[in-house]
């Protein structure tokens, strides 16, 4: 906790590039992160409002059943937890502090985002 303190958006921005996307619903884009332990998120949604003035929500969503498929051998996965919660950061000018704050190292997600900002 106190290096996420000392360098905040290295922290958030290792993070996001690996727990986290950007997507659209409906007309709006949001950032995410997910993960099945809500204090870690409950951390990184106090990061993001004290250091950045970025706000944030966490919800919950039912995930038993989910079928996943592996990309690389086409395998199919049924998951067997019923909950995962998910930070959502919503809102053109939360997401322009994300990107010229935090951003994304990985190139598809960063691309996304600054295409989403310009317009």
């Amino acid at each position: 906790m106190p290096l996420f303190n000392k360098y905040p958006a290295e922290a958030l921005k290792g993070i996001f590039d690996s727990e986290g996307c950007i997507s659209q619903e409906k007309h709006r884009y949001r950032i995410t992160a997910s993960n099945y332990n809500p204090e870690l998120l409950e951390i990184y949604k106090t990061l993001l409002e004290k250091h950045f003035g970025i706000e944030s929500k966490i919800t919950k969503e039912y995930i038993r059943g989910k079928r996943i498929t592996n990309p690389k051998t086409g395998k199919v996965y049924f998951i067997k937890q019923d909950y995962i919660y998910v930070l959502v950061i919503e809102g053109k000018e939360y997401l322009r502090k994300f990107y010229h704050c935090i951003g994304f190292t990985a190139a598809r997600k960063a691309i996304i985002l600054e295409e989403k900002v310009k317009s």
